[in-house]
C-alpha cells in the first residue's frame, strides 16, 4: 500500500510532489533499515522502539513511564533489553531482574564516576573543579584532602571516591548516622506535637486542627533533615529554604534535560545558591551545628582549592538530594493509610502502640527491627510510586534502569497495580527481591535508605500515637504525577492533596 503511494506519487505527482515525495522515501528507507533489516544483520542487539519522527525525545520528556510501557508491550512483554533514541542519543533499558543484577555485578564495565561528574557539572560545579574532584594524589604528600581530616587515604583516592565513603559513614548506621537520627527523630516530634507550619488550615474549638498532608510530610521531613545537615542557621538565614528546595526539585528535570527558558526553575536554584554562599561565609562556629558530613565536604574541598561558589553549589546538591524522596513516600504511605480504617486501628494498638512505650534509643531500634507492617506500608510506596527514569547507568553506552516497570510487573508481583499495605509483611523475603529497586543497587545503592525509612515511620508512629486522623474532604485519592520526569518517587499532580483533621487523644 505504503509502496504504491509512493510510485503514484512519482509517477503523477507532478514536480511539486518532489520534495514531499523524497521525504516519503527517504522516511521509508530509513525505518526499513533501522527497525527491520539492522536488527536481522545484529541479532545479539537489542531491538529500538520504531519512530517516524526523530527520535522519542519530545514523548519521552513529556510521558516517560509511557513511552517505556509502550516499548515493553510492542515487544510483548518479554523484559528482554530495548532501546529508545532520545534526543540524538541512544539509551538502553534493563528491566528484568536478572539483566539488572548483570549490570550491577559488572564492575568491570560500570562507572558512576562519569554520571557523577556530568551532575555535577550541569548542576553549577566548573569543569576546572569537577577535574580535581577526580585526580588522584600522586602521593600522600600530595594528598591534600585526607592531610585535612586527618584521614588515611592509603589508596590516595581521590576525593570523589573519598567523598562516598563520607557518605556512607554520615547514613549508614553507626556513630555519626545514630547522632544524626536523634537529632531527626527529636525535631520531627516537636514538630509533630506542635503542629503549628504553614500546612494548618485551621484550628477547631476542641483543639483539632485541619491539615494539608502534602504540606505537612514536606514541611516537617525537610526541615528535620535541614537542620540535622546544617544545624540551626541555615533555615535562620533563609526561612524560605524549603520552598526553594521544592520549586527547584519540581523542575529540576529541566535542567538535565537542559531545556530552554526554564526561569523559575533557574530562579530557584540561585536562591538556593546565595543562601549556601552566605551560609559558607558565617563563622564556623554559626555553623558548629552541621554534621560530620558537611564539614568534611567544607573542608575538604577548601583544601584543594575549590573556589567558594563551587563548594557553594555542592552544598545545594546536599539539599538536593537529601530532601527530594522521603517526603513524596510519607505522603504517599499516609494517604493510603487514612483510605483503610482497619489497616489505621491495627498499626495503632500494635507497631504504634508498642513504639510508644519505649525510651528514645529503644524506639528508634524498634522502628529498624521490629515494626513488619510499617515497613510494609513503606516499602509498598516506594515500589508503586518510584519513577521510570530513576537511574542512568553508564557503562560501554548509557543505560537505564526502569525501576517502575520492574515494580509493575505482574510475572512478579502479581496485582501489581493495586497499593497492598501488607504485601511484604505477608511475604517478608519480597523485601529483597531482585524486582525491588527502589533504591538502586550495586555501586549506585543509596546510602540515604536507612534514614528515609527512619523518618517515614517517626513520622507515621508520632501521627498515629498522638491523633486520631480523619480525611475530611470528598475528592477521590490522589493522582500521581506520572508524567514529569524526576528522578525517585512521583509526587501527586498539581492541586492533588488530602485534607486531615487531626483530633489530639485523650491518653497523650
Amino acid at each position: 500500500m505504503i509502496l504504491s503511494t509512493v510510485l503514484a506519487l512519482v509517477l503523477y505527482g507532478g514536480p511539486f510532489a518532489a520534495i514531499p515525495t523524497c521525504l516519503l522515501v527517504f522516511l521509508i528507507s530509513f525505518r526499513l533499515w533501522a527497525f527491520t533489516i539492522k536488527p536481522i544483520l545484529n541479532p545479539n542487539e537489542p531491538k529500538e522502539l520504531p519512530y517516524w519522527i526523530p527520535s522519542h525525545a519530545l514523548e519521552f520528556v513529556k510521558n516517560g513511564d509511557g513511552v517505556i510501557t509502550r516499548a515493553q508491550k510492542y515487544f510483548k512483554n518479554q523484559r528482554e533489553p530495548f532501546a529508545l533514541t532520545v534526543g540524538g542519543q541512544k539509551l538502553y533499558f534493563v528491566s528484568s531482574p536478572d539483566d539488572t543484577v548483570a549490570l550491577y555485578r559488572n564492575s568491570a564495565t560500570l562507572s558512576v564516576d562519569k554520571v557523577v561528574y556530568d551532575v555535577t557539572n550541569i548542576f553549577g560545579v566548573s569543569k576546572a573543579s569537577c577535574d580535581k574532584f577526580y585526580e588522584a594524589p600522586e602521593s600522600r604528600d600530595a594528598d591534600l584532602a585526607a592531610q585535612a581530616i586527618d584521614m588515611n587515604n592509603a589508596d590516595l583516592k581521590p576525593l570523589a571516591h573519598l567523598n562516598m565513603i563520607f557518605w556512607k559513614e554520615q547514613l549508614v548506621p553507626g556513630p555519626r548516622y545514630n547522632e544524626m537520627l536523634a537529632k531527626v527523630s527529636a525535631s520531627i516530634s516537636s514538630q509533630v506535637h506542635k503542629l503549628s507550619g504553614r500546612y494548618t488550615r485551621s484550628t477547631e474549638k476542641d483543639g483539632s486542627k485541619i491539615v494539608s498532608l502534602l504540606e505537612l510530610t514536606r514541611e516537617v521531613l525537610i526541615d528535620a533533615v535541614l537542620r540535622a545537615f546544617f544545624g540551626d542557621s541555615l533555615m535562620e538565614l533563609n526561612p524560605n529554604v524549603i520552598d526553594d528546595s521544592m520549586q527547584f526539585d519540581k523542575e529540576s528535570w529541566k535542567l538535565w534535560y537542559k531545556v530552554a527558558g526554564a526561569r523559575s526553575m533557574l530562579q530557584a536554584k540561585q536562591r538556593l545558591l546565595e543562601t549556601t554562599q552566605t551560609w559558607l561565609s558565617l563563622p564556623e562556629e554559626r555553623r558548629e551545628g552541621a554534621c560530620d558530613l558537611v564539614k568534611r565536604l567544607i573542608v575538604t574541598e577548601r583544601a584543594v582549592h575549590f573556589p567558594e561558589k563551587d563548594i557553594a553549589e555542592m552544598m545545594s546538591i546536599v539539599i538536593f538530594a537529601t530532601n527530594t524522596n522521603t517526603y513524596k513516600a510519607a505522603f504517599w504511605a499516609l494517604a493510603h493509610l487514612v483510605e483503610d480504617p482497619q489497616l489505621l486501628q491495627r498499626l495503632r494498638s500494635g507497631e504504634v502502640a508498642a513504639a510508644a512505650k519505649l525510651d528514645e534509643s529503644e524506639y528508634l531500634q524498634f522502628l529498624a527491627d521490629s515494626c513488619p507492617l510499617l515497613t510494609s506500608l513503606f516499602a509498598e510506596s516506594l515500589r508503586v510510586y518510584t519513577n521510570s527514569h530513576s537511574k542512568m547507568i553508564p557503562v560501554n553506552a548509557r543505560v537505564m534502569v526502569p525501576y517502575r516497570q520492574m515494580h509493575m510487573h505482574d510475572v512478579v508481583w502479581g496485582d501489581s497495580q493495586v497499593f497492598d499495605a501488607e504485601r511484604f509483611e505477608r511475604n517478608p523475603k519480597m523485601l529483597s527481591s531482585t524486582s525491588l529497586r527502589p533504591f538502586g543497587g550495586g555501586h549506585t545503592y543509596c546510602p540515604g535508605r536507612f534514614l528515609a525509612k527512619a523518618e517515614v515511620l517517626i513520622l507515621i508512629t508520632r501521627l498515629l500515637s498522638l491523633y486520631d486522623i480523619e480525611k475530611i474532604d470528598d475528592k477521590g485519592f490522589p493522582q500521581a504525577d506520572l508524567g514529569t520526569p524526576v528522578a525517585g518517587l512521583m509526587g501527586p499532580l498539581d492541586g492533588e492533596d488530602v485534607l486531615l483533621k487531626l483530633t489530639p487523644r485523650l491518653h497523650s
